[in-house]
């Protein structure tokens, strides 16, 4: 039964061309225009740069393990990291 519906409702869905149209052909020609226009926006020149960040090494940051495991992981060294961590006291920070 659900294969009968199926196949009738698409065959419907085919003979309207507005439908058609509008749910297959303008998507691809929107999403063309889309990767010629922002595609190249980044080069390999523009590299960024990672932030730098301090964070207080005091009692609440060491016992909050997701939040070290979470800098830590951003402050990865290598292509993808994001900040530049540098734990210090808070006269330091």
């Amino acid at each position: 039964m659900f294969m009968h519906v199926f196949i009738y409702r698409l065959k419907c869905l085919l003979r309207d061309r507005q439908t058609v149209f509008w749910t297959s052909i303008f998507s691809l020609c929107l999403a063309t225009m889309f990767y010629f226009a922002f595609g190249h926006i980044t080069s390999e020149r523009e590299r960024f740069e990672p932030i730098r960040t301090a964070v207080v090494d005091n009692q609440a940051y060491r016992e909050d393990l997701k939040f070290r495991q979470v800098l830590e992981s951003l402050s990865q060294p290598g292509e993808h990291q994001i900040l530049d961590l540098v734990v210090a006291d808070e006269d330091e920070a």
